[in-house]
């Protein structure tokens, strides 16, 4: 498919979400930048999800769905969205967080001229109802290299953890196989990005709360933590260059300690000071 310029692919995968697809579609549908296509990719649901897209994709020409009818994971998931896309961006959703109005447009605003291989933006967390919390980042503006050199103080995981508060480049997430190649469970963000950062030159990260993340629905996949998990299978490969392509490239220009490290997995792991604030609303 040809790429539309200025065009953004918003990709919402989902697996028996009937509960929270509505408002999530309602505040993709409702953002102030219309030039986006929302790519539903329904991984085989058997609730009343399915149903629920099929409603939205009859009634709105930027709402797409694809129907798999087997559960493969947010991974393949997100491969056949990307592989079905238009768009000259891609942002990824998940299906039961809610993305601010303004969230597509100002991340695109911040891409202006397509300067930057990569946007990075703020997104807060509600941990219980009405209770949230956030990281007050900081900004970067131009080289990766930057980014590299600077790693100690980017240590939270708004930069490397998630997909959910980045714009990205579909051109490279569409050439390269890699990034889907293996179906993780867990921690599947983390292994995109790192391979993402790979040969990317410009970066550009805003401190603007765009984003809620849902982090309540615990049964959500990509919101389980699992520390013995982390501790072996994911730390230890990526910490020591056993994940190939992925890791021992970035691991080399960032020049992590083990310390600084195991603040990337997760925000149940960090070692290093946290500068959190809470927020009662």
């Amino acid at each position: 498919m040809k790429e539309i310029k200025g065009m953004v692919s918003v990709i919402v995968p989902f697996y028996n979400r009937e509960n929270f697809l509505r408002n999530c579609i309602e505040s993709l549908i409702s953002q102030t930048y219309k030039n986006i296509e929302i790519i539903l990719v329904d991984d085989g649901s058997s609730d009343r999800s399915r149903k629920i897209c099929k409603e939205y994709e009859s009634k709105n020409s930027s709402v797409k769905l694809i129907a798999k009818d087997k559960n493969e994971g947010v991974v393949k998931a997100r491969k056949a969205g990307v592989d079905f896309c238009n768009g000259e961006f891609v942002m990824f959703v998940d299906s039961d967080d809610r993305p601010k109005l303004d969230m597509v447009q100002v991340a695109v605003e911040a891409n202006k001229e397509s300067k930057y291989d990569l946007v990075i933006f703020n997104f807060k967390s509600e941990i219980r109802p009405h209770l949230y919390r956030y990281f007050d980042i900081l900004e970067l503006d131009g080289n990766i290299e930057d980014f590299y050199k600077r790693i100690h103080k980017f240590y939270q995981t708004v930069y490397l953890t998630y997909v959910f508060n980045k714009l990205y480049k579909a051109k490279y997430l569409k050439n390269n196989e890699n990034f889907f190649k293996y179906n993780y469970k867990i921690a599947e963000d983390l292994q995109l990005n790192l391979g993402y950062f790979e040969n990317r030159k410009t970066i550009k990260i805003i401190n603007k709360v765009l984003y809620t993340y849902n982090m309540i629905n615990e049964s959500s996949a990509s919101k389980k933590c699992f520390a013995e998990y982390y501790m072996t299978t994911s730390f230890q490969s990526i910490r020591f260059g056993k994940s190939s392509w992925r890791s021992t490239v970035i691991l080399k220009k960032m020049n992590y300690s083990k310390k600084c490290f195991l603040a990337i997995p997760g925000i149940r792991f960090f070692t290093l000071q946290e500068h959190m604030l809470w927020q009662k609303i």
